[in-house]
């Protein structure tokens, strides 16, 4: 409520939360009358598809982001940097 400052809103997150209470109901009946073995078989193949998209999706990123760090500007050596990355400024002795 204290994003939107509704409470429409708020009673209706609230109920989506529950959503899952009736839900639960339902898989139990269905469990019941076509046998558990069919219902995990048939979850299982309703959750492929979401979960194939999702893993494409997460590798895609994750091989994205380890392109990206060497071009990121924290990770480049500031001229005049020492090489072993303390920030240390290289001095000359002369």
């Amino acid at each position: 409520m204290v994003a939107t400052g509704s409470v429409l809103w708020l009673t209706a997150f609230g109920s989506v939360l529950l959503l899952g209470t009736l839900v639960s109901r339902c898989f139990g009946v269905l469990g019941d009358r076509l046998g558990a073995r069919v219902m995990l078989v048939s979850m299982l193949r309703r959750n492929r598809l979401p979960m194939s998209v999702l893993r494409i999706t997460c590798s895609w990123e994750h091989e994205a982001g380890e392109r990206r760090d060497d071009e990121h500007p924290a990770r480049r050596q500031a001229p005049g940097r020492s090489s072993a990355g303390r920030g240390h400024v290289a001095r000359s002795r002369a």
